[in-house]
């Protein structure tokens, strides 16, 4: 038989990610279109940066070129 405290130690060793889908799975919870869409969003952009990470040729903006764009 496991305990409450052995439960709360292992639901401490988890990602945040995994915690997560626990939560979901033991509350019966169930996503909708929009909980869909956004984990499509995360994979393509997680994609799009290890595409630029890789690329010597691409870079992403840096903070100072971000906000002199903003400033004009």
């Amino acid at each position: 038989m496991i305990t409450v405290e052995e439960v709360k130690a292992a639901l401490g060793k988890l990602t945040l990610e995994e915690r997560s889908e626990t939560l979901s799975e033991l509350c019966g919870w169930i996503d909708d279109d929009w909980d869909s869409q956004m984990k499509v969003d995360k994979d393509q952009t997680f994609a799009v940066l290890a595409v630029v990470e890789r690329s010597p040729q691409l870079s992403l903006p840096t903070k100072d070129t971000v906000f002199a764009s903003i400033r004009g």
